[in-house]
């Protein structure tokens, strides 16, 4: 699509101002150096190069001469001469793979050169924070959120990413993409297995990801590391709440390390969270909701361990359908019961060890007690009859 074409859309679309700014006459520059996958010119080929080519997505120009993916300078004679409305970066950087059209296969390059850096490119490469904020656009939340509240042994479990939104709002001041980056402790889950799985329906958005051990096939990042970007195809595509992906995460066979512990808290933790809109604008993140998930050992938690309170104990084992806890200093914080397959069962809160705890209901067999007290944490086995 030439500019021609494009005028009539871009009036349609109610985005005149962005088709006006990418006509202001550039700087004369007889030739630009760039390196494929940098659509931003900031020097790292990263999520957030996903978003130029959303915002300048089916736009046109002269391809680059004897154009590769690869990572390696290489020069434009012919400069497009458009830029991004904002950061002023000249399109001929957005069309990362050099065939002349900005569309999704820009994405490839991304992939390939993920996480390479540079400082050859000429212009010179620059942070890439677009100075203008959208102060009239709705502030959306990224809410992350597991799907169970514990994981055990060898599981396998999800954390959903999405951008939510109060209420829909109309498309003009919605977000055409997102990008961050996330956080976990890798000690405790197979850091190679970890995966990212994009929510590619109804297919009005591209995506970048990648983990420590996959990024598109071909690069890595270090292990805790998960980068996400999001971004749709030269307008907004986000006005009302929306799932982005899914992260998959599995538990490692020993995940408890430290001697005391019997429980672990694992959370992923969002940085480097840009929103732009389809003008470039940066769109104001209101908050980030972090879902928390417990890791458990039921086999090293079973055992008894004499430095936290020895003299705990509780009865009868088996049991029925009630049990009664034998505390030496009185009051227990929390006594909660779990299936082996890391289901929460039955919780009490400041428990008086003078009373019986009932729970009737509970499937025969063996099932855990999680004792909390001010010392630590005791988990025994207790074994439930008909």
């Amino acid at each position: 699509m030439n500019l021609a074409h494009l005028l009539p859309r871009l009036k349609s679309a109610g985005i005149q101002s962005l088709f006006l700014t990418l006509l202001l006459p550039l700087p004369l520059v007889a030739q630009i150096t760039m390196f494929p996958g940098d659509c931003n010119n900031d020097g790292t080929a990263d999520q957030y190069d996903i978003l130029p080519i959303g915002i300048a997505y089916q736009i046109e120009g002269s391809p680059r001469p004897d154009a590769t993916l690869e990572w390696v300078p290489q020069l434009h004679p012919d400069p497009w001469g458009l830029q991004l409305p904002v950061s002023g970066v000249d399109l001929t950087f957005v069309d990362s793979d050099g065939n002349g059209i900005i569309d999704s296969f820009d994405l490839d390059p991304i992939a390939l050169n993920f996480d390479s850096i540079q400082n050859q490119a000429m212009p010179l490469p620059l942070p890439y924070l677009p100075p203008d904020t959208c102060f009239s656009c709705p502030k959306p939340k990224l809410v992350i959120t597991f799907d169970r509240d514990t994981a055990m042994v060898k599981d396998t479990f999800y954390a959903e990413l999405v951008l939510v939104y109060e209420e829909e709002v109309p498309p003009s001041v919605g977000a055409l993409g997102i990008a961050f980056g996330l956080n976990y402790d890798p000690l405790n889950v197979v850091d190679s297995l970890t995966s990212v799985f994009p929510d590619t329906m109804p297919g009005d958005l591209m995506f970048v990801t990648s983990t420590s051990s996959l990024a598109r096939s071909w690069r890595v990042i270090p292990p805790g590391q998960i980068r996400f970007g999001a971004a749709g195809k030269g307008t907004n595509r986000f006005f009302a709440t929306r799932l982005l992906g899914r992260v998959e995460l599995v538990v490692e066979d020993m995940i408890i390390r430290l001697p005391m512990a019997v429980a672990t808290d694992f959370w992923l933790e969002a940085d480097g969270i840009l929103i732009l809109n389809q003008f470039e604008q940066v769109v104001c993140l209101d908050s980030v909701v972090l879902d928390t998930l417990v890791l458990f050992d039921p086999v090293n938690a079973v055992k008894k361990q004499d430095n936290l309170l020895p003299y705990i104990s509780f009865f009868p084992n088996p049991a029925n359908d009630w049990i009664q806890v034998l505390s030496p200093n009185g009051a227990l914080i929390q006594i909660e019961i779990w299936s082996l397959d890391g289901q929460l069962e039955r919780q009490w809160r400041n428990v008086d060890t003078s009373e019986k705890l009932l729970f009737q209901g509970l499937e025969p067999g063996v099932h855990l007690l999680k004792m909390y007290t001010p010392k630590g944490v005791l988990v025994e086995k207790m074994v439930v009859e008909q």
